[in-house]
């Protein structure tokens, strides 16, 4: 298998469909831990196969790395609000030149 592949081939050279827990971290370049992680928590959809072991389908991997890349690409173009702040005590001043009260005390 290569590193960074989400396709590894089996004995037989012939694509898996489903990963172990390990074959599914190294093709995306995380630990074996992380990969639990990732599956215990919902992120990453995997079968219970037997008593003590998991497989991750690949198109639960690959569906995983298409909604990690949106995700941050979304987080990296954030629009910025260029709207001036008020703080809290300038609007508290401006309140009582008023006559009114602000609602933070």
């Amino acid at each position: 298998m290569v590193k960074g592949s989400i396709s590894p081939a089996d004995d037989t050279g012939h694509d898996s469909l489903v990963y172990t827990a390990l074959q599914a971290a190294e093709a995306i370049g995380v630990g074996e831990r992380r990969m639990y992680e990732l599956v215990a928590g919902g992120l990453i959809p995997a079968i219970k196969w037997g008593p003590k072991q998991i497989v991750i389908p690949r198109r639960s991997l690959a569906q995983f790395l298409d909604e990690e890349a949106v995700r941050q690409q979304q987080e990296r173009f954030q629009p910025i609000d260029h709207s001036p702040v008020i703080s809290e005590t300038f609007q508290g001043r401006q309140d009582r030149r008023r006559g009114t009260r602000s609602h933070a005390r």
